[in-house]
């Protein structure tokens, strides 16, 4: 993997380089270029400041490196509201498959001016985020009273995949807990770390909520490429020295995005090797026709479980619990990657299996940011699960919300695949009522049969 690095300050300052710790490790997994901006001319840079070599890059330079992964430490911005990054530059790179991460959004840089506040209000929506709040002063924290280190603002963070996107949950292991100082609350479809669930918001020092898992990071995907923030100072030596696995979780996000990203460049470049290429800016695909897609849903509550057709009661809220359950997407995932690799099917969310009751789908919307409804919640299955685990062939997948009995419920008609789809190393297969995952041996049996070509 290489990796563009932007650091916090100039080489003139002191401190220019504040992970300096992290560096070194992404170091370890390839060629790391270390900057502070871009320049349209690195010459002209250097003339102005001979000084100073480190500080700037050029175009020409970047396309000479060739980074899979740019990542900024500190501040979005060189100078007023210009990105260290060019957006004009960022946003076609990210989309033609590039990985772009923002660290360092912490309540500090929100905090003042207010001109701060309205710049990454206008940008970070493309990293997948959105601050709560109109101002600067209103900025939402998070503090938390039980699991800190040297102070409430310094949050330990135990467990933090737990309520991340299901496709990222491979950046956390071996992770066995993250540390962040000066923590922002995001809201999003597409979460990528949490706090634990001790954590409290505050803005204006007025508790707005109270012992919860709080978001303060992001992820979007753009096309073929993706962005990310991170809303919390986690980069530097003196939290990476304290918490190693800070730098660690970094390094393991930057491979799998660049992994994804690369896989799906593989996919639009040889679209033998999938269905089609990855959805371009909603360019259209070829409609493939799931078995059940015509059956009423109110039909299809009435019926039992069978080869076909399943229902489960929630995708992510635990109704024991009452707390986001990372193996239930993991079964929704396996569900729909069965009906794939089997003869096509339909899932239904929000109705219980067995008795077809209606539950509703509010309770899964909840975990999701943005307006926490059906919306909401179709957003975060297409971002966190589609997307991930079905790449180019996500379209032909076809989630929809619809209302029965005054509740909402989420159907995914899914067509019968023409090439595997795998999940963690195994194929999901759908047999009579139940998914089983093949591992071993039997995938290469299955394959065989079900896929000959």
């Amino acid at each position: 993997m290489r990796t563009l690095y932007l650091s916090s300050y100039s080489q003139r300052n002191q401190d220019w380089l504040l992970g300096k710790n992290l560096v070194a490790h992404l170091q370890r997994l390839g060629d790391v270029l270390v900057r502070h901006y871009c320049a349209d001319s690195r010459q002209a840079a250097l003339d102005a400041n001979p000084g100073f070599p480190q500080d700037p890059y050029d175009f020409e330079e970047f396309e000479s490196f060739a980074p899979d992964a740019v990542f900024i430490e500190g501040r979005l911005y060189a100078y007023d509201d210009v990105w260290k990054f060019p957006r004009g530059i960022a946003e076609p790179w990210v989309r033609s498959g590039g990985v772009l991460v923002l660290a360092g959004v912490d309540r500090e840089e929100l905090g003042n001016p207010d001109e701060n506040w309205s710049q990454y209000q206008r940008d970070l929506p493309f990293f997948g985020g959105t601050l709560n709040g109109n101002s600067c002063s209103e900025v939402r924290y998070i503090r938390d009273e039980v699991s800190f280190h040297h102070n409430p603002s310094w949050i330990v963070c135990n467990d933090p995949g737990r309520s991340a996107n299901y496709w990222l949950e491979g950046a956390f292991k071996g992770i066995d807990r993250l540390e962040a100082i000066s923590a922002v609350e995001l809201s999003t479809f597409s979460p990528l770390v949490y706090t634990s669930d001790t954590a409290s918001v505050l803005a204006m020092d007025h508790f707005v909520h109270d012992n919860y898992a709080v978001p303060f990071g992001s992820v979007a995907e753009h096309a073929l490429g993706y962005a990310a923030v991170i809303a919390a100072s986690m980069t530097s030596d003196i939290v990476v020295d304290h918490c190693p696995d800070n730098a660690l979780w970094i390094g393991k996000l930057l491979t799998i995005l660049s992994d994804s990203a690369k896989r799906n460049k593989k996919l639009l470049a040889d679209p033998e090797t999938s269905d089609v290429a990855p959805d371009l800016d909603s360019a259209a695909h070829p409609r493939v026709e799931a078995p059940l897609e015509n059956v009423p849903l109110a039909e299809l509550v009435s019926r039992p479980e069978d080869h076909q057709l399943e229902m489960k009661q929630t995708a992510r809220f635990n109704v024991r619990t009452e707390e986001r359950d990372a193996r239930l997407e993991h079964e929704v995932a396996a569900a729909l990657a069965g009906f794939w690799n089997s003869d096509g099917g339909v899932l239904l969310i929000g109705v219980v299996d067995r008795s077809g009751e209606i539950f509703g789908i509010e309770s899964d919307a909840r975990l999701c940011g943005g307006h926490k409804d059906a919306d909401a919640f179709v957003a975060w299955l297409s971002n966190s699960i589609l997307k991930p685990c079905f790449a180019g062939s996500a379209p032909h997948v076809r989630p929809s919300a619809e209302t029965l009995e005054d509740k909402a419920v989420c159907r995914i008609d899914v067509p019968r695949g023409t090439t595997p789809v795998y999940l963690d190393d195994k194929l999901p297969v759908r047999l009579g009522n139940t998914t089983t995952e093949f591992a071993g041996a039997k995938i290469v049996e299955y394959i065989r049969t079900r896929f000959p070509n």
